[in-house]
């Protein structure tokens, strides 16, 4: 098919032919040809859904977020928006750092597929980075009823407390995510540095020791520095005993 596209003048083309064409050639990711054809078929007919949804879709996969916006709204205001353009509109708005206009978009998704966890999860980023936590907190609850044993959860109900900054809270679940990833080098920092404001030493230094015989080389200067501080804690405790 593709050779006989190659045949074929474009400007000579139907708009369905055309639209054809750059859904082709966008599968086989040949961005500049897709995106020559799916705008022909537009310059016909500016108001076919599948050629916006073709261009938004290959401007996602470029990364040209600000491009693919107003393709994707298109496709809301001619009434063929599914929960997929809805979200996609939502990571457009998290990209573009507007977290209450992504709210809205995810929200628009999760009401067509309430039970899509890629939705929730990018819902309870929107919340946490917009500062709504009360609102975070309950759909954490929620997602976590549903997902007791996913770490990430977990992290993230710890993030939220340390933004509270209700340590305790922090810090017990920090140790379940660490329950349920027990290699997690990062996750080993971040409780070591809780225990240690906690006055928990021995388990901030068995963290600490665990973390250091599994990071990674981007991490070493962090497990280092925080080494550093807690033996200076240390040290600082035992001078004032």
């Amino acid at each position: 098919m593709l050779i006989s596209f190659k045949q074929r003048e474009l400007g000579n083309d139907s708009p369905a032919l055309q639209l054809l064409r750059g859904q082709v050639l966008l599968t086989l990711k040949q961005f500049a040809g897709a995106e020559q054809a799916l705008k022909a078929s537009l310059s016909s007919m500016p108001d076919l859904v599948k050629a916006h949804q073709g261009l938004s879709l290959l401007y996602m996969q470029q990364g040209n977020y600000q491009q693919a916006q107003p393709h994707l709204t298109r496709c809301i205001e001619l009434g063929q928006a599914d929960a997929q353009v809805y979200a996609q509109l939502a990571y457009i708005h998290v990209q573009a750092e507007q977290p209450w206009s992504a709210i809205a978009a995810y929200r628009q998704a999760l009401m067509l597929e309430p039970q899509q966890a890629q939705y929730q999860q990018g819902l309870l980023f929107s919340l946490i980075a917009a500062g709504d936590l009360g609102q975070a907190q309950a759909l954490l609850k929620e997602l976590l009823n549903a997902s007791p044993n996913n770490p990430e959860l977990w992290l993230q109900r710890a993030q939220i407390a340390l933004q509270q900054d209700n340590n305790k809270q922090a810090l017990a679940s920090i140790e379940v995510a660490l329950k349920l990833a027990p290699s997690n080098a990062s996750n080993q920092l971040l409780a070591a540095q809780l225990h240690l404001t906690q006055g928990s030493y021995s388990r901030s230094v068995e963290l600490l020791s665990n973390a250091l015989a599994s990071t990674q080389p981007a991490q070493i200067a962090e497990a280092s520095e925080i080494s550093m501080q807690t033996l200076n804690w240390l040290i600082a405790q035992k001078n004032g005993s």
